[in-house]
């Protein structure tokens, strides 16, 4: 039997939910959207007039301050010049946080893929294994028949050959089920967004 670790679920959609948390490209996909949105929120705020609030105070009592004058002021300015340039900004941040959005869904659609595809390979590599495990038991069963009529002069010594044959292809049948399986469980772990090592 394969030595290999057993999946962390036997759950498909509990194994992409895992993938969807960990694969690094969801995670650059999430943080473009948010880097998008805030050079929406940038590009809204260069619509906006700008707004300054300025104030001073004087003394004229020559160092006492007995009074004095102060004053406040509001400046607002505009430049209705940069207004058609901070819109165009604005539409192509927008249109950022749109292709942002657009790839995460292509991204995510592409993990599930992985996954669901590695789970598959998966549970095809585990039976292969059993299933070769059980020929592999067949064919000792088979030798041990057929060293037995051979004993008893039933079969000639080729049946023993022939049953030794098909120890060994079971045998290789075996590794190289093991050697799937293996592989198969490396898959699923890119596909789950596992580091290597």
């Amino acid at each position: 039997a394969s030595e290999e670790r057993p999946l962390p679920s036997q759950d498909v959609n509990a194994l992409v939910d895992q993938a969807l948390k960990q694969r690094p490209e969801i995670k650059q996909q999430e943080m473009l959207i948010r880097a998008a949105g805030y050079e929406v929120s940038i590009a809204r705020k260069s619509l906006l007039p700008s707004v300054s609030l300025v104030g001073s105070v004087s003394d004229s009592a020559g160092g006492n301050f007995n009074g004095g004058v102060g004053s406040v002021g509001i400046t607002l300015s505009w430049d209705p010049f940069s207004v058609s340039a901070a819109r165009g900004r604005s539409l192509t941040a927008q249109a950022d946080v749109t292709t942002a959005q657009q790839n995460l869904v292509l991204t995510t659609q592409t993990v599930q893929s992985d996954v669901a595809v590695a789970y598959l390979n998966d549970k095809t590599a585990e039976q292969q294994v059993q299933v070769s495990t059980a020929e592999l038991a067949n064919a000792q069963e088979g030798l041990r028949i057929a060293e037995g009529q051979y004993r008893a002069g039933v079969v000639t010594f080729v049946t023993v050959t022939d049953a030794e044959t098909n120890i060994a292809q079971a045998r290789a049948d075996l590794v190289n089920a093991q050697a799937a399986l293996q592989l198969a469980r490396a898959a699923m772990e890119h596909a789950l967004g596992k580091p290597l090592g």
